[in-house]
């Protein structure tokens, strides 16, 4: 879902925000709009930056931002 919402973002070099990963998730998966989803989200964004199997990295000085590659 992560990967999706950031291939639908595409928002270049500049990344994209948890903010807004999280809303394109909320539009396209309406049972994840919860609190719970949430922190779950949060909890797999972590996960997915760590693994060096997939490409997702921070892209800003102060970790905000996310970009695949």
């Amino acid at each position: 879902m992560i990967q999706d919402a950031l291939l639908t973002l595409g928002d270049g070099g500049k990344g994209s925000t948890r903010q807004s990963i999280w809303k394109v998730i909320q539009t396209k998966y309406p049972d994840q709009d919860s609190a719970r989803g949430y922190r779950l989200f949060m909890v797999r964004l972590k996960k997915l930056c760590e693994n060096p199997d997939i490409k997702i990295n921070y892209h800003h000085s102060n970790k905000s931002r996310f970009v695949i590659g």
